[in-house]
């Protein structure tokens, strides 16, 4: 008898892991996959070429909806598919429009979310993360009849995010708390070339 394998996330995580159990015992499980997003898996890492027009959303998807017809995966997707709550005693979860779907096992993969700092404004209109499809959209309309835009944090995606409004035009200003770009990735040697060749681009 099959388990009911129940999945929290369909992020690159999440559905990797499913990719490898399907792999190695395709016949295990009844997989239900729950996602927040009106879309099948996609590769968050290709977020920035969207943004800056490279590549659409299409281009960037690992799993179309054929993908889990076709493994018999069943999958509840956007935003009123986000669960809400996990009834342990029952073994079941629950998802905001009140789908419920039983597990024998139970998988998280729910991924991070971004630092919103907490400052006054934090919740303005204009103010927003950089993590998802979503986030992309919202940029690529505002840069459209918008001409400036602040970036908090000199990290890979902060500015990842500044070079996609770049090229759509924008006037970007990077504000870090380090005394150099991608403190965590390079030494202040690199970070001051790193720093010099993205000051030649502007």
């Amino acid at each position: 008898m099959r388990q009911k394998l129940v999945v929290i996330g369909n992020g690159m995580s999440g559905m990797h892991t499913v990719e490898e159990l399907i792999g190695i015992a395709p016949e295990r499980y009844n997989i239900t996959v729950f996602g927040s997003e009106p879309y099948g898996n996609y590769n968050r890492i290709m977020l920035t070429p969207v943004l800056f027009g490279a590549k659409s959303i299409a281009e960037i998807l690992l799993h179309d909806f054929d993908w889990y017809k076709e493994r018999h995966i069943t999958l509840h997707c956007g935003s009123n598919k986000t669960i809400v709550d996990v009834d342990r005693e029952q073994q079941q979860v629950i998802a905001k429009d009140g789908t419920k779907a039983k597990y024998d096992i139970l998988l998280i993969a729910t991924g991070s979310l971004p630092l919103m700092l907490d400052i006054p404004g934090n919740d303005a209109q204009g103010v927003m993360g950089f993590r998802n499809i979503a986030d992309v959209q919202v940029m690529i309309e505002k840069a459209e009849t918008k001409k400036h835009a602040v970036i908090l944090g000199a990290g890979l995606l902060g500015l990842e995010a500044a070079n996609g409004l770049l090229q759509r035009n924008m006037q970007v200003t990077v504000i870090h708390r380090a005394n150099q770009v991608l403190n965590r990735q390079l030494d202040q040697q690199a970070a001051f070339f790193f720093k010099e060749s993205l000051s030649a681009k502007v």
